[in-house]
Order: C-alpha cells, then structure tokens, then sequence
C-alpha cells in the first residue's frame, strides 16, 4: 500500500528521529574498500509506503529484506535531507549535527571526492585517522544503551 499523504517536513523529523540513522560507509567500489568514506542515512520500517514517499521526495534507494525495508540515501542527498530535518529533531540532533560536520568536512577543496575520481587524490593517512575519528565518534552516538 502506497501513502499518498502530503508529508510534513516536522513529521518527517519525527519519524527519523524515531527509526532512521546516521553513519559514514567506506565506498566499495571495483572488488576493493575505497578510502574516500561517504556519509548515509538509513530508515527502516517494516511497510515501504512512507518510505517511498521520503524516497519521492529526498531520493535514495528502498531495499526490502524478508522482514523490513529501508530508504538509503547517500553523500549530497543525505546531506540534504539531514539539514532539512534538523531544525526539527531532538532524538538525533547530535548524530545529524556529526554527520554533516564529517560532510563538510569531506567536501573541503583538499578532500578528494573519490580516490583517482575527478582529479581527487587518495586520503592521507592523516585524512584517513579523522574520517576514522568521525566514524567512531558517530558509531558511539548510534549505540544502541546510549538511549
């Protein structure tokens, strides 16, 4: 069954703060980790209607599993969607506010976008021990007996 609501952006915020999360993935790409890391967003419900309609509206992809679904929408897009939302969250503020401090942190003239893509240059490995730092940092917001 697909929703067909008109869809609040504070109802949106709402539903995040209650079942999405935030996480940096290292980018897997050609059979190999790539060391450039993006940002992601994931929201899991077991119906897909209200996540189709979060998808129509912010982008991403809906994957189904045998029990649930989930929206995941990456790098820009998540970015886009974290900063409409925050205004309005309360659960999940500090997760949004580290993400997209990482995002922009990534997006920096000196940051490559991807390894060997568009002139990028690989992460050094002090690039890598920060986005590490994010990771970490953002894992440990997402911990489960942190609520």
């Amino acid at each position: 069954m697909m929703y067909t609501v008109r869809m609040d952006i504070r109802w949106i915020a709402g539903f995040f703060d209650g079942e999405g999360c935030v996480y940096i993935l290292p980018r897997y790409k050609k059979g190999k980790w790539n060391r450039a890391p993006q940002l992601m967003v994931a929201i899991s419900q077991k119906r897909d209607g209200v996540l189709r309609d979060i998808q129509e509206l912010y982008g991403g992809t809906v994957q189904k599993s045998n029990h649930c679904s989930s929206l995941r929408i990456a790098a820009a897009k998540a970015a886009t969607f974290l900063r409409s939302i925050r205004p309005y969250t309360r659960v999940k503020s500090d997760a949004i506010d580290l993400g997209l401090e990482f995002y922009d942190w990534r997006g920096t003239e000196r940051r490559p976008v991807a390894r060997g893509c568009h002139g990028g240059r690989p992460y050094s490995d002090e690039d890598e021990r920060i986005a590490q730092e994010f990771h970490d940092r953002l894992s440990r917001l997402n911990a489960p007996w942190r609520w």
